[in-house]
Parts: C-alpha cells; structure tokens; sequence
C-alpha cells in the first residue's frame, strides 16, 4: 500500500490482527499510529507495520496466510501472516525503473530500483538492494466559499451575515486572496524515500548454515495543514500572517532493522533454527510557516517554525525453533515446537516548548502547535515470552488434521493461551 495513505490488512481486521514476517522472522512495528480520515475507518489509531523501509527490488515473492495463525505465531496472527520473501540470486543485476503522474499535471512519481547477487565461493550468497522513490503532491481541494477576514456569528440574521459576506468578498477582492489556494489537500503527499538491504546465507558445514538481513530507510513527507483564516484572532498571529497561513508539516521516518541466525539439519527428516532480530522505527516531526497564536504579543518577532517531537518503537525478537518428520502407522506426521523471547520499547520526546506552551496568561489564545509535551513523554518496556506446539499428518493423502497451541506471558498484561484445530478432506486432486 502508499506510504502513510492506507495500513495492510487482512479479512476486513485491523493492521495490528496480522502479523507481517520477513524471511520467516517477525517484522517490527512502526512508532506512530495510524490516524485514518474518517471516525470508524479501518485500522484507526492502530499500529502497524512499515513496510515501504523493505526495497521493493530486494523482494521476491509476497506469501500470504489468510487462515487465522494465533496458535503458531501469535496473538497478532488473528487475522493471518503475511511473509516477505527476499531475493537469493547470484551472478544476475535487474534495475526497474518507474515514472508517471496525473492527467492534471500533478502527482509526479519516480522509483528507481536495483538488485545484485554475488556467490560466496559457492557455499552462499550476499543479495544486495537499493531503491529511490520521489512524489510530488497531488491536490484535489476545491474552492473555499466561506468568509476570510470576517468571522460571522452563529445566530445572525440572514440580512446581516449577507452583509457581512458581502463585506468579506470586498476585502478578498481587494486584497488578491486567492481562495482555490487555501482548501485542505485532499491529494498524495510530497514524499522522499531511499533505502538499502543486504540479504544473505553462508554454510559452514554440509548440514548448518549462517542467515542474515539487514536494511536501512529513511523518507521525509511534507504535508499541508489545514488553513487558519484571519477572522479568527485566536489561532492566527495577524502580525506575521494578515491573510492567515497554511502551516507545512515535515515528518522524518528513519527505519533499520537486522536479522540474523543459524539453522541445520538433523537425522532425516529433523530441522532446526536460531534467530535473533532487532528493528527500530523512529518519527521526527517539524513544522513551519506556522505560529503559537499566543506569541501574538511578540509581534513579527514571534517564531514560525517549531520542533514537535519525536516517537520511537523498537523490537528485539529472539527464537528457537525444532521440526520433525515421522512415519507412525503408516501416515507421515510432523511436529515442530518452540519459543519465542520479546522485548518491546516505546518512547517519545518533547517538542519544542514554544510547540505547546502556552504564553498568553488569559487564555484567550490558542496554545501550541500539536508538539508533544513534556507530561506525555513515556519510556515503556516490556518482555514477552511463548511456547507453541505443533502435530500435523495428512492419511491417505486425503484427510489432514492440525492441532496447534500456543501460550504467551506479557510482563504487563498477564497470559494468553491460543489453540487451534483444523481438518481437511480432499475428495479429488
């Protein structure tokens, strides 16, 4: 999906009901919550995955689970998994190269990927990729019809807010206010992105082999914000804005992630894996061409641009993982069980004081610029660990059964027990 427009889900749930993996391993979360446009819209206030830090040259194929999987994978698998295979090839270079924009002239885009494989003296691999993306905005506001310098009461008579709009239009004439250029962008946003990954594996004996990933993004997004109107005193410094402004937005996504383990063989039919992973999200925001309406005192010397703060997730993930094939009673049956060890962090930092301060003693003013403030900054950490087990078997190559279970421990919400039981028939191949 487009970079902040629209979170992945799966069967109509929200984002953070399916869990997104990476080369088999959990994908860490993003720091902000997704806001949505609409009360009651999909994934609304919830978090969940970035997925536009991941190359898009470096991806191979998209697997996707849609049976719900909270007994192997966990409580944020309801919905099912989505996993992210990476490209493995060697000896060969690909380079993709998209542009285009709209029929009205707006909207511009370019990416630009590449990928290149290399064999590490035919024991592995190093898969390396890099991708640029570049949008311009699209902006599909219509024309603002009501008052700019005048702001009418509600209660007034029709003959009076006549007057007054009539009033209102003689100071926008005269004052070359341009109202097509003021509505709230209802288009894309202006984005930059560019990011790289290194994928690869390394045998060191004819039966166990080292795994690793690592990936590195950032992309800026400006937006506009909506207008404030110079009728209203109380949210516009009328010395610094006459005709009001339209605040820009800047946030700064910065993404990294590593992923690394070993994984073997044993006997015939025995597998086995140890995987650590780590990722980090970060969000910076600022603004500009903005003001504290309660600096309106300072005049032209009041501040116009603001640091409003910063979120951070990050995610350690470390497991363990067994498999085994057996021949019972004639019928192939396969268990496989685990653990899984988590430690999440989430934190934020202040803004700027000016970004939420508020310096007019009446309160007549508007406070601020959204900044975070210094009584909802948090530091938050907590550990989760699972087991999970497995039993699968398929008789007659017509009739399978799977019974999985899993339980989870949250330091800070108790435990979660999840089982799961499926059957098949295939009545025809």
């Amino acid at each position: 999906r487009e970079l902040l427009n629209e979170p992945v889900t799966l069967r109509g749930l929200d984002p953070q009901h399916g869990l997104i993996l990476l080369n088999g391993t959990r994908y860490h979360n993003m720091a902000w919550f997704y806001g949505g446009g609409l009360k009651g819209q999909l994934g609304r206030g919830s978090a969940g995955n970035d997925l536009n830090a991941i190359p898009f040259s470096a991806v191979e194929r998209v697997e996707i689970l849609r049976d719900g999987a909270a007994a192997q994978y966990g409580s944020d698998a309801i919905a099912g998994v989505i996993n992210i295979r990476l490209k493995t090839s060697t000896g060969n270079t690909s380079i993709r190269l998209h542009t285009g924009q709209y029929y009205k002239g707006d909207g511009g885009k370019v990416s630009f990927g590449i990928n290149r494989g290399f064999s590490l003296n035919q024991k592995g691999f190093l898969n390396f990729s890099a991708d640029f993306r570049y949008q311009e905005p699209a902006l599909r506001g219509g024309e603002y019809q009501g008052t700019v310098y005048i702001n009418i009461p509600s209660g007034t008579s029709i003959a009076n807010s006549l007057r007054l709009k009539a009033l209102d239009d003689s100071l926008v004439n005269a004052r070359g206010f341009n109202r097509k250029a003021v509505m709230d962008n209802f288009g894309t946003l202006k984005i930059r992105s560019g990011g790289v990954l290194m994928n690869g594996r390394y045998s060191v004996s004819q039966r166990t082999s080292l795994f690793w990933t690592a990936i590195a993004n950032q992309r800026n997004v400006w937006r506009d914000d909506v207008y404030r109107y110079p009728k209203n005193p109380a949210q516009v410094n009328l010395a610094l804005y006459p005709d009001g402004f339209q605040a820009k937005s800047h946030s700064i996504t910065t993404d990294f992630s590593t992923i690394g383990g070993i994984k073997g063989k044993t006997g015939k039919d025995g597998q086995w894996a140890v995987t650590s992973s780590y990722g980090r999200n970060t969000l910076r925001s600022h603004t500009t061409h903005n003001n504290n309406a309660s600096q309106s005192f300072m005049g032209r010397n009041a501040p116009t641009s603001f640091y409003t703060g910063k979120v951070v997730y990050q995610q350690l993930t470390n497991n363990v993982h067994v498999s085994k094939k057996y021949i019972r009673w004639q019928e192939s049956w396969n268990v496989a069980a685990g653990a899984e060890w988590r430690i999440e962090n989430y934190h934020n930092e202040a803004g700027d004081s000016a970004s939420w301060h508020n310096y007019d003693p009446t309160g007549r003013t508007q406070a601020g610029v959204g900044g975070i403030r210094p009584e909802d900054v948090i530091n938050k950490t907590r550990n989760v660990g699972a087991v999970y087990l497995d039993l699968e078997s398929e008789w007659a190559g017509r009739f399978l059964l799977n019974v999985a279970a899993r339980y989870e421990y949250y330091n800070d919400g108790g435990g979660s027990l999840a089982g799961k039981l499926a059957v098949r028939y295939r009545f025809s191949d």
